[in-house]
């Protein structure tokens, strides 16, 4: 369910339903990369990014547990450092920060610092605050995309096995009924990206 991005509950009712798979082939535990998590889209880069160079933001964001991070740990590092940018005790120190992590929620945080460094990231609360804003919502737009894939993919599942059971119809319609209530939301979302879109292109152009 992790590997393919799909919730466990929807994975588990559909084997339930068809024959018995076949065993695949185990898949290699070896790091597939040396330097940083590869499995970290680059808008969760993005975001983690900004909000460890720049604390003021992350504070601002505390009261936001719940970002829209799919990877593991993405949201073990996001909560650490929630919990530390939340605390009275003033501006955290970021190196003895990452210092108390355990191994690999450091070695992702190393990562994203040194590319910062290198790409010569400075903290800039206005800046930073309206590039999260987009990061956030094209984040939302991501995990929503996502959510369309897998009931468009039971919705097909079901019409192809649909008879005449009144059930199996119930379900189908409540599954149309969750589609387009998220169709909706991935227009909510495009509509509060654009204006920043719009004015990212023009200045590519």
């Amino acid at each position: 369910a992790q590997l393919a991005g799909i919730d466990e509950r929807i994975l588990r009712d559909e084997l339930s339903r068809g024959p018995r798979p076949l065993p695949v082939r185990p898949i290699s535990t070896a790091p597939a990369e040396s330097n940083g998590d590869p499995r970290l889209t680059p808008l969760e880069r993005e975001a983690l990014t900004l909000l460890l160079v720049d604390p003021l933001l992350a504070d601002e964001q505390s009261g936001e547990p719940q970002l829209p991070l799919r990877d593991e740990s993405a949201r073990a590092l996001w909560a650490a450092w929630r919990a530390v940018v939340a605390a009275p005790q003033g501006r955290p120190d970021l190196e003895a920060f990452v210092d108390s992590l355990d191994p690999a929620t450091a070695a992702l945080a190393r990562d994203l610092l040194t590319s910062a460094r290198a790409r010569g990231v400075r903290a800039d609360l206005e800046t930073d605050r309206e590039a999260l804003r987009v990061v956030l919502l094209r984040l939302r737009k991501e995990r929503v995309q996502e959510r369309l894939a897998d009931l468009q993919a039971l919705i097909s599942v079901g019409v192809r096995d649909d008879g005449d059971n009144d059930s199996d119809s119930n379900d189908i319609s409540e599954l149309e009924r969750q589609f387009q209530a998220l169709v909706g939301e991935r227009e909510q979302l495009e509509q509060a990206i654009n204006p920043a879109a719009v004015l990212a292109g023009q200045r590519r152009k």
